[in-house]
C-alpha cells in the first residue's frame, strides 16, 4: 500500500500447549434471556481469548487466559 510495508521474524517458544479448564457450551435461549457463555484456557506462553459469530473474531480479552461474554438481544 502506500504507507508502506513491514516484515519481521519471530520465535514463539510453546512451553505447555493451551488447554480448556471450562470449554464454551452451545447455548439456546428464549426471547428476552440472556446467554453467557464462559471459557477458561491455561498454557505457556498465556493464551488470549476471543469470541467468534460466523467470521468475524471479536478480541475481547487481550492476554488473559478466561473470559465471560454475556448476549442480551
Amino acid at each position: 500500500n502506500s504507507a508502506g510495508t513491514v516484515e519481521a521474524v519471530g520465535r514463539l517458544s510453546v512451553q505447555t500447549l493451551p488447554s480448556f479448564v471450562i470449554t464454551p457450551r452451545d447455548m439456546s435461549v428464549g426471547r428476552g434471556r440472556t446467554a453467557i457463555f464462559q471459557c477458561v484456557v491455561t498454557s505457556n506462553p498465556p493464551p488470549t481469548v476471543f469470541w467468534s459469530k460466523g467470521k468475524e473474531q471479536l478480541l475481547m480479552f487481550p492476554h488473559q487466559d478466561h473470559g465471560r461474554f454475556l448476549v442480551s438481544e
